[in-house]
Parts: C-alpha cells; sequence; structure tokens
C-alpha cells in the first residue's frame, strides 16, 4: 500500500471509528473495512446492548461474583436451618428430661406429702391417746381453790395415819360435831363421775378416846357419810358417784379439846375421775 493509500485508509479508520463503526476486533480480528458487512456500516456494533470484549469480562467476572454471594447465602441459609433443627431436637430432649424429672419430683413429692399426712394422723391421734390419758388421769380435789372455806384443814404437806402410811394431801376436821360452819365447798362444774379418798386416823390421835365423823354432800344430796371414828379404826376406802355434781361438799367434825387427847376426822389422797 503506498503513503498516499495508507492516509486515506487511515483517515477513513479514523472516520468510521469516530462514528461507531469500525471495530478492530469484530469478526476477522484484522482491523480491515472489509470485516464489516455493509448492513453495519454506520451503526455503533454496541449500540444494540453488546458488550465490548473488556466490559463482557468485567460482567462474566461480576456475575460470577454474584453466583458466588447467592451460593454462600444459600449455604448460610441451609446450615442455618441444620443449626436450628438440630438446637430443637436438644431443646426437645431437654425439655423431655425436664419433663421426666418434673414427673419424678412430683411423683416424689406426692409420696412425701402422702407419709407426711400418715404422720400426720399417727402424730394426731397419739396426742388423741395422751389426751384421753390425760383426762382420765385423777385430780387431787386440794388443788381445786374451794369457794367456801370453813373450819377444814386442808393438808398439801401430807399426813401420816396411826399404821405409818403416808399420804400426799388430804382434809381433816378437828371442831366438835356441835359447831358451825366445819365444811367446805367445792366447784366441781359436773366434769367428775367419781370420787375416791381413803378414812383414817391420824398417827398423832392414836391414844384419843375420842370419835369423829364427815358427811359428803352433792348439789344438797347426801352422798356419803362416817361416824364413830376412833383411834382404833383401820384406813379404808370409799368410792362416791358424782356424776353430774356442781357443789361439793364435805363437812367434818373431830372431838376432845384440840391440845391432847383430842381426834380429828380425816381423809387422804382425794381424787376425781372424769
Amino acid at each position: 500500500m503506498s503513503k498516499d493509500s495508507k492516509g486515506m485508509y487511515y483517515e477513513a479508520e479514523k472516520s468510521m471509528s469516530a462514528k461507531g463503526v469500525y471495530n478492530p476486533d469484530y469478526s476477522a480480528g484484522n482491523g480491515s473495512l472489509s470485516a464489516l458487512d455493509s448492513s453495519e456500516m454506520g451503526k455503533n456494533p454496541y449500540a444494540s446492548g453488546s458488550r465490548s470484549p473488556r466490559t463482557a469480562d468485567r460482567y462474566s467476572r461480576g456475575g460470577r461474583y454474584l453466583l458466588f454471594v447467592i451460593l454462600f447465602l444459600v449455604g448460610s441459609i441451609t446450615m442455618g436451618s441444620i443449626f436450628s433443627t438440630w438446637a430443637s431436637g436438644n431443646n426437645t430432649s431437654s425439655d423431655g428430661a425436664y419433663a421426666v424429672a418434673a414427673g419424678s419430683t412430683a411423683v416424689g413429692s406426692s409420696e412425701q406429702k402422702k407419709q407426711q399426712s400418715q404422720t400426720s394422723q399417727q402424730n394426731q391421734k397419739s396426742q388423741a391417746t395422751v389426751k384421753a390419758t390425760v383426762s382420765n388421769e385423777p385430780v387431787d380435789l386440794t388443788s381445786i381453790e374451794p369457794y367456801y372455806e370453813g373450819y377444814i384443814q386442808i393438808e398439801k404437806r401430807g399426813m401420816t395415819d396411826i399404821f405409818g402410811n403416808k399420804y400426799q394431801s388430804g382434809i381433816r376436821g378437828y371442831m366438835d360435831s356441835g359447831d358451825s360452819n366445819c365444811y367446805c365447798i367445792w366447784d366441781l362444774g359436773g366434769k367428775y363421775r367419781t370420787l375416791t379418798a381413803t378414812g383414817f386416823i391420824r398417827k398423832s390421835d392414836k391414844s384419843s378416846n375420842f370419835t369423829g365423823s364427815y358427811k359428803i354432800y352433792g348439789d344438797g344430796r347426801l352422798l356419803y357419810s362416817r361416824s364413830d371414828i376412833g383411834c382404833l379404826t383401820r384406813p379404808y376406802q370409799i368410792s362416791i358417784d358424782v356424776s353430774g355434781v356442781t357443789d361439793l361438799k364435805i363437812e367434818m367434825y373431830g372431838g376432845g379439846n384440840m391440845g391432847s387427847h383430842g381426834i380429828n376426822s380425816a381423809l387422804g389422797n382425794i381424787m376425781l375421775y372424769k
């Protein structure tokens, strides 16, 4: 090609390149005008949406990057789903174990409550038995304060009879039968069924020639009486029904003078039973 021809070719190439028609890499790849189809003349080969090789390469790399991101996200979601399923399974197992443990605890608690209830019932029965036993224990009459007290001596320090028998408590009458106010009255409140006691002569009266006597009333009704109690009277037991009695009155009389050779009627260990 002559110099002039090359210049013309160059000018034509510039002109077509400026118009967007010339493509050095288009089809033939030799940069000649003959490589362009006549229908392509005056058109921009990139105007229809096609890309230049560099641009196509960049889009190709971008596509691969986007695909990698999508795959990464899909993998992350899948792994997250797997982990969530695994964690849920563990939680279910834990919940199951907890439920079993709670069930065992509930059963244990139920058994414990049952045992406690049985123990409580046994304790209540024992307490009831104790109360019944206590309620059946006798009450010493001298431990109850009389609401009227006449000329009768209440002995709480004990007495001894002519045979040496000792009594923890009791009462004795020392006044003559002709004297008044020789009695005491106790309020039993109708709580007792039986009164028991031991009648005797005190050791200090064993040489007396006089006699004593006493009477026991329940709500004004004579329940028991004894007279001609002398130094030869041996100790004797009495048992009186006092069911429903509210006012218990005991009259006691002695004999002789209050110095020597007198005598006292005495009752020892006077007990009340419900």
